[in-house]
C-alpha cells in the first residue's frame, strides 16, 4: 500500500485552507464562493475520469496508491477532483490580492487566440489519429474559450492564465507520473477555467445584490 497520490491530496487540502483561511483572506469570505463554483467542475471531473477510466485512457500506476477503490476509481482520485478544482480557486484568489495589477490583461485575448489556434491544430491530428478523447477535449476547451473570450462580459482571463501556469508548475508533473495522462493540460484547463469563471460569476452577482 502507497500513499504518494493520498499525500498530494492532503497537500492540496492544507494549501487550499492556508490559501483561503490566512489572516490577508480569511476576512474577504472567498471560500463561500469558491465551494460552489468548484464544485459543479469537480462533478464534470470525476465524470470524465470514470469514462477515461472505462475507456483504458486513464491508467494509475500501482506503486503510488494505497489499492482502495469507490466503484472503479481509486479513492484517491475521487479526493482529487475534488480538491483540484477548489485549490485551483484558492491559487487563483491569492494571487488576485497580492498581484492586484492587471496590466497584462490586454494580452490576454492574444493568448486566447492563440491557444484557439493550438486547440484546432491539435484537433486534426487528433482526428487523423482517431483520439476520440482528445478531440472531445479540444471541442470542449475551444468552445468554453470562445464563450469567456467573446460572448461572457466578465473580463479575468490574464488572472486565470496566470493561475492556471502556477497550478500546472505544482501539479503536472506529480499527476502526469501516477495518472499518466497524455491530454492532461486541456483537461486541467477545462476545469480551471469553468470554476473561475463560475467564481468570477458567483462574485458578480453577489457584489449587484450588495449594491441593490
Amino acid at each position: 500500500m502507497n500513499y504518494t497520490y493520498l499525500l498530494v491530496n492532503i497537500v492540496l487540502l492544507l494549501l487550499s485552507l492556508f490559501l483561503f483561511f490566512n489572516k490577508r483572506t480569511r476576512p474577504l469570505g472567498g471560500w463561500t464562493l469558491a465551494l460552489p463554483a468548484a464544485l459543479i467542475p469537480a462533478i464534470l471531473f470525476i465524470a470524465a475520469s470514470h469514462m477515461l477510466k472505462l475507456s483504458g485512457f486513464l491508467t494509475f500506476d500501482s506503486r503510488y496508491v494505497t489499492g482502495l477503490c469507490l466503484g472503479i476509481l481509486p479513492l484517491e482520485e475521487w479526493l482529487f477532483c475534488i480538491l483540484m478544482p477548489f485549490t485551483g480557486l484558492g491559487i487563483y484568489s491569492f494571487l488576485n490580492l497580492t498581484f492586484p495589477g492587471t496590466g497584462l490583461q490586454k494580452f490576454s485575448l492574444t493568448v486566447s487566440n492563440l491557444l484557439l489556434g493550438l486547440c484546432i491544430a491539435m484537433l486534426f491530428f487528433a482526428y487523423k489519429s482517431g483520439n476520440i478523447y482528445s478531440i472531445v477535449f479540444n471541442v470542449i476547451l475551444v468552445l468554453l474559450l470562445i464563450y469567456v473570450e467573446y460572448l461572457n462580459k466578465l473580463r479575468f482571463m490574464y488572472r486565470f492564465y496566470r493561475a492556471y501556469l502556477v497550478y500546472m508548475i505544482l501539479i503536472f508533473p506529480v499527476y502526469f507520473i501516477i495518472a499518466g495522462l497524455a491530454q492532461i493540460h486541456s483537461y486541467f484547463m477545462i476545469i480551471l477555467l469553468a470554476s473561475v469563471y463560475l467564481f468570477e460569476l458567483f462574485k458578480s452577482k453577489t457584489n449587484l445584490s450588495k449594491a441593490a
